[in-house]
């Protein structure tokens, strides 16, 4: 096999300032820094943070990730951080922040020790719930032994969390152990006198030629330098605990990243970094050419030291800081633009809000039973109310050609009433705009809510987009406008990717392509709307689920009551018209949002059908965060996609930014409205002549 190159002569610890950076623990982990968060996985970790000295405000901040090894706490980064604080300002001309967080690892350290089995996936999840502890949508990414092959599963389990990749002496799993490593790592971790530690460490983490050569204006050699300093670490290490010790083994005995889920890394196009060490005992170098071999292309770097062992974070911490530093500026930035908006204040908008026995008046409301073996109810909305026919299927060719039609669907658990003020204002812009056309707007009822039945079984968003691809059927409609809200846009990209032909436009509201992970501090609140002992309780622990605090605590325009107070009125008229969810509808609902998931490649197939879509967020989303916004975006990205992103914004967007979101959906449709159209007809039979 083909040799890694080019191998790192590098100087490593020569001077004073190496040697303090080694000592500047006191400096990087006082006492006070240290923090404990209870993260979403079950367990306590200890972390700290880490800033560059020059924090300068209003700059753009770059956050970094450090997991570490088997059995080895947080503090042993400590060259590397403080190598890499002092050189950033200067790297990057005091033009960005860097913020790292380094923690101990389930079973060890400040964290907790779990008595349940450990895996590098589920380490992986700890170390993604850190991040979201501390809200960070991204990081850069880096780890070193065990710590890489955290690293690899989390990039694997959020790649569009990860801003870049850094991999250090790691493997991706069933490697052959380098015989010579056995005996100091048996006395490494068994030995009591840290004169004796010392001894096992140098052995087992540095290459004899490496160690012997001397420091520069000293008669020390590194050798000397190094016992030292493990030495002196190995007085204030606490011995393993036992199931930690076990579990961190056991989760590298089991760890394993196959041919095609290293492709799917290298596939999502962050910067990687590789570093290796050509005299590792421990995890030997040929784990790094074999990364290598699999991690490749222009965003692939590598450092391979000649003389590098396994303790490249203390022989090497200049270059390695330089190393991380680079990659971070490889990175491109990611710029999100969020919109700022008046929003949810106006005493129209309120009006709004309470137009549900105008739009869902019961002569109105309609039920139908669907081939795909449920029975729909739906309501078919105009303005103003003059389109009564008895059969929703008697609608000539002309009024067909001048009518623009937009299928709206809900989310999880919610009714179609929900849309209620969404349909006031469509309806109210649409006049304004006066084009010439009808805008008729379908809502209905997903199964398992409101007037729908609910079939024992499970659900899934396929099939509930086969619903709605069934009711589209039965009112006669070839064509529509498909927007979706939360698990509703699941449904309407389902529905995109069954029958392309029948999509004008898809608007996506606060949704995910699925297998997200949900933001820690979303989680309690969301459990506690399934709450439905009273109205009042049910109310306000919805409004916490879909709006952020900040804006609840805004005012109306010439109205004396608070943001939530005025909306507390609205989600309780809601709520008290509507009946409490039907048990297998919220099963079945919610096995459909947990199953769902939508591929690249379907996404890629969702973007090259040329409708114009809509992708739109809320940076502020507790339910499913802005990242999966941006996830959605970057892999639906053309000229015919649009991104919105609402700075305040919450899962409630479309209510608490409702003129503006309209604004958005409408001018979606008309992009659409304006191209040449094609009919589904035509279409299909031109599909099946190809």
């Amino acid at each position: 096999s083909t040799p890694l190159s080019p191998l790192v002569a590098a100087k490593g610890v020569t001077t004073q300032r190496h040697v303090d950076a080694m000592y500047s623990s006191p400096k990087h982990f006082d006492p006070s820094q240290l923090r404990k968060a209870t993260i979403s996985t079950g367990i306590t970790v200890e972390y700290v943070l880490h800033e560059n000295d020059a924090n300068i405000a209003d700059v753009p901040e770059e956050r970094v990730i450090l997991i570490m090894g088997f059995m080895t706490v947080k503090e042993a980064w400590t060259p590397v951080i403080d190598m890499l604080l002092h050189k950033w300002d200067d790297a990057v001309d005091r033009q960005r922040n860097v913020k790292l967080v380094s923690f101990d690892n389930r079973g060890l350290g400040g964290s907790d020790v779990p008595w349940w089995r450990y895996t590098t996936s589920g380490m992986a999840q700890d170390a993604l719930a850190l991040m979201d502890f501390l809200q960070w949508e991204t990081a850069h990414v880096v780890g070193i032994s065990m710590g890489g092959m955290i690293s690899l599963e989390l990039a694997l389990a959020a790649p569009n969390r990860v801003k870049s990749l850094t991999l250090m002496v790691t493997t991706r799993g069933k490697f052959t152990d380098d015989p010579r490593s056995k005996a100091p790592m048996r006395g490494s971790l068994h030995a009591k006198d840290p004169e004796e530690v010392a001894t096992y460490q140098l052995e087992l983490l540095y290459s004899p030629v490496y160690l012997d050569q001397p420091m520069t204006n000293s008669d020390q050699t590194r050798r000397d330098v190094m016992r030292e300093y493990l030495s002196d670490r190995a007085k204030k290490r606490v011995k393993p605990r036992f199931h930690g010790l076990i579990g961190q083994l056991l989760a590298i005995r089991t760890h394993w990243v196959s041919d095609e889920r290293l492709a799917g890394i290298n596939a999502a196009g962050f910067p990687v970094l590789i570093v290796g060490g050509a005299m590792d005992i421990l995890i030997p170098p040929c784990e790094t050419q074999t990364l290598r071999q699999h991690l490749k292309g222009d965003h692939v770097h590598t450092l391979f030291f000649e003389q590098g062992g396994h303790g490249v974070i203390i022989q090497y911490p200049e270059e390695l800081a330089d190393g991380l530093i680079q990659t971070v500026l490889r990175c491109e930035p990611v710029c999100v633009g969020t919109v700022p908006k008046p929003g949810f204040r106006l005493q129209r908008h309120l009006e709004a809000a309470y137009t549900a026995p105008y739009h869902f008046n019961h002569s109105r409301v309609r039920r139908v039973k669907l081939p795909t073996g449920i029975t729909m109810e739906f309501v078919l909305h105009q303005h103003p109310l003059v389109w009564t026919p008895s059969d929703e299927t008697e609608a000539s060719a002309q009024d067909e050609a001048e009518d623009v039609r937009v299928v709206l669907v809900m989310g999880f658990l919610n009714t179609k009433e929900t849309w209620t003020p969404t349909i006031e204002t469509l309806l109210s812009q649409w006049d304004a705009l006066a084009p010439g056309k009808k805008l008729k707007i379908l809502t209905l009822d997903n199964r398992g809510v409101g007037g729908s039945t609910s079939p024992i079984g499970p659900y899934t968003t396929s099939n509930m987009a086969e619903d709605v691809l069934a009711l589209l059927d039965h009112v006669g409609w070839e064509q529509a406008h498909v927007v979706g809200y939360s698990m509703g846009g699941m449904i309407a990209m389902e529905l995109a990717h069954l029958a392309p032909h029948r999509v004008i436009s898809l608007s996506l509201l606060c949704t995910t392509r699925g297998r997200y992970i949900p933001v820690c501090n979303g989680l309690l609140p969301m459990t506690r709307t399934l709450d439905y002992r009273d109205v009042d309780t049910e109310t306000h622990n919805l409004m916490m689920v879909l709006y952020p605090p900040k804006f609840l605590s805004l005012e109306m325009e010439n109205d004396p009551r608070s943001l939530y107070e005025a909306l507390f009125e609205c989600h309780k008229y809601l709520v008290e018209n509507r009946e409490t969810p039907r048990l297998f509808g919220f099963v079945g609902q919610g096995s459909a949002v947990l199953s769902h998931f939508i591929s690249d490649d379907r996404l890629r197939e969702l973007r090259d059908q040329q409708f114009p879509i809509l992708v739109l967020g809320g940076a502020k989303d507790v339910v499913i965060p802005a990242r999966e916004t941006t996830t959605l975006h970057k892999l639906l990205a053309s000229d015919h996609t649009t991104m919105v992103m609402y700075e305040d914004a919450g899962h409630g967007a479309f209510i608490q930014y409702l003129d503006e979101v309209a604004e958005d959906i409408l001018a979606t449709i008309q992009r659409a409205e304006s191209q040449p159209k094609v009919s589904a007809s035509t279409q299909t039979k031109a599909k099946s002549v190809c």
